[in-house]
């Protein structure tokens, strides 16, 4: 019941999803996926998956790559979640479970590795706001320069008038 009354009260408000969103990683998300995006072993229709918002993210990360693997690390600091998104309080408190999600993509748009991983001690962040850090690494051998590197965060049990409870909060591009 207290599902449906969030989700009610959230619906007045338009939720964009990743084909949709005006956010400045919209356009890149959909020239890379155009159809899915996996997050997490799941792929998900970008006309279903929800945007925050606003990018809620701030990444501080490293991309380091040896002869055998490629490493992403660093910390992210995640801004608190804004109406229509809300997370319900539950055994873990006020709190929704981040998920981290880096991809490589080859100077031809070629995805060539890609990593999931949660934070560093614990997965579960507060809704109001967060700073943790992580770890993403690899198998991995080759080149990197000049490739682009791509890190999203991604956030569930986080509801709104979408029915898809996993949503982008928001992530960090660069070109190595």
């Amino acid at each position: 019941m207290v599902l449906s009354i969030a989700s009610t009260a959230a619906s007045a408000q338009k939720v964009h999803t990743v084909e949709t969103t005006n956010l400045w990683y919209g356009p890149l998300l959909r020239n890379h996926f155009p159809k899915t995006i996996p997050i997490h072993g799941w792929d998900y229709p970008i006309s279903e998956l929800p945007c925050h918002s606003k990018d809620i993210t701030q990444f501080n990360l490293t991309a380091t790559a040896t002869s055998t693997a490629f490493q992403v690390s660093g910390s992210v600091t995640l801004g608190s979640l804004i109406s229509p998104f809300t997370v319900m309080d539950g055994a873990h408190g006020k709190k929704y479970m981040l998920h981290l999600q880096a991809y490589l993509f080859s100077p031809t748009g070629r995805i060539v590795w890609q990593q999931k991983g949660f934070p560093i001690g614990d997965a579960w962040v507060k809704a109001e706001g967060s700073i943790v850090e992580f770890t993403l690494i690899n198998s991995y051998s080759g080149s990197t320069s000049g490739y682009e590197l791509i890190v999203l965060a991604a956030g569930d049990p986080i509801f709104s008038s979408n029915p898809e409870i996993r949503v982008v909060l928001g992530m960090k591009r660069i070109i190595l």
